[in-house]
């Protein structure tokens, strides 16, 4: 789980091929799961940081926030 810099939560789904394009490392395709208000959506976004003006990661969430954040409804993941 991740940390957005709009203070979004989600989960990687998909790096990119040309890792020599600088904008890349830190802007992967990522599915975000919850607003920055903690709020659940429906249904994942996802979203190509690369092409998308949300800015990037921020940090990887820790594990006790993505459980307490996520688990009623994404067990597996967290």
């Amino acid at each position: 789980m991740v940390e957005l810099t709009d203070g979004s939560v989600g989960t990687v789904v998909a790096n990119h091929p040309n890792r020599l394009d600088p904008r890349s490392p830190g802007r992967p395709v990522v599915a975000i799961l919850a607003s920055a208000d903690g709020a659940l959506l429906p249904q994942a976004e996802h979203v190509d940081l690369t092409a998308a003006d949300r800015g990037g990661i921020v940090r990887g969430l820790p594990a006790a926030r993505a459980r307490e954040l996520l688990g009623s409804r994404y067990p597996d993941l967290v």
